[in-house]
């Protein structure tokens, strides 16, 4: 049996997907994902955001885990974040051009997510 954690790469760094469902086969969709919340976690760690506790918001959606029979799970923020078409966060400062590609990120997130079955997910690998 295959389980995330025998999925190369950083765990923090993992789709909403495979930390939800570690059952679920690992595709070239998760890999962009990947790189989204890379970049996600950089603006976040060295830009000013509108994020009042930064701690809290890196934890949740980066680090925060459980367990489920034994196999670690998470992503639920990271989720909830891909279901909406605009970024959970913003910069504060007049970065126009840092601000435009965190919305068009969310958006291909979002687009890329309405497409899924949640239900069937769950069904298949929950």
């Amino acid at each position: 049996m295959s389980s995330n954690e025998d999925i190369q790469g950083t765990w923090p760094f993992h789709s909403a997907l495979l930390l939800k469902y570690p059952q679920k086969p690992h595709r070239l969709a998760d890999d962009i994902e990947s790189f989204v919340h890379v970049f996600y976690y950089i603006v976040l760690r060295y830009h000013k955001t509108n994020v009042p506790d930064l701690r809290v918001k890196i934890n949740r959606l980066y680090e925060h885990s459980s367990r489920l029979r034994g196999i670690k799970i998470g992503g639920d923020d990271k989720l909830i974040g891909n279901l909406s078409p605009q970024p959970t966060f913003s910069v504060t400062t007049d970065d126009y051009v840092l601000q435009s590609i965190l919305r068009q990120l969310a958006t291909v997130c979002h687009n890329h997510y309405t497409l899924i079955d949640l239900s069937r997910m769950e069904a298949l690998y929950g």
